[in-house]
């Protein structure tokens, strides 16, 4: 999800809604509905087609929008899963939160990745991924599958 472009219409994608788009039926419906620049959206479900999204606003109110409305948002990237971000342009990330079962969370929590843990992008091509944990220094493998699992927030390099 960047500005003024499609928001990535995945789980976990999270954006901060900078504006409701150009059409003005649309955006006082999304208005209606509680979508108000400001508000932070996240992706909870898409349904079976794509066509239909179920959406949570400010970690709250979850409602149902068409993703021909979704990608009229005008929106800024907060959180999306690790398989999707631009690995040379951040290469730090913070993660967010796990999605996926109980077994996926207790392998990521062996492995020391859990909410807050800082993971440096080590491989800038290619899968599997390679990540280094910030506190450990331990160097871990996700593969493409894991990866969409874990959402992060790209993070901006401490300098000193």
């Amino acid at each position: 999800m960047s500005n003024h472009q499609d928001p990535q219409l995945l789980p976990g994608c999270e954006c901060q809604i900078q504006g409701l788009g150009p059409n003005p039926k649309v955006a006082q419906r999304l208005a209606q509905m509680g979508v108000l620049p400001g508000s932070e959206l996240e992706v909870v479900r898409v349904a079976p087609f794509g066509r239909t999204l179920e959406v949570s606003i400010d970690g709250g109110q979850s409602i149902a929008l068409r993703s021909d409305d979704l990608r009229q948002l005008e929106c800024k990237s907060v959180a999306l899963p690790l398989s999707l971000i631009d690995r040379k342009a951040s290469p730090l990330v913070k993660v967010r939160r796990l999605l996926g079962g109980a077994t996926f969370r207790q392998r990521m929590r062996k492995l020391g990745v859990q909410p807050g843990t800082t993971l440096h992008i080590e491989s800038v091509l290619g899968w599997p991924l390679q990540l280094r944990i910030d506190d450990a220094g331990q160097v871990i493998t996700l593969g493409r599958g894991e990866a969409g699992k874990v959402i992060v927030s790209p993070q901006e390099p401490a300098h000193g």
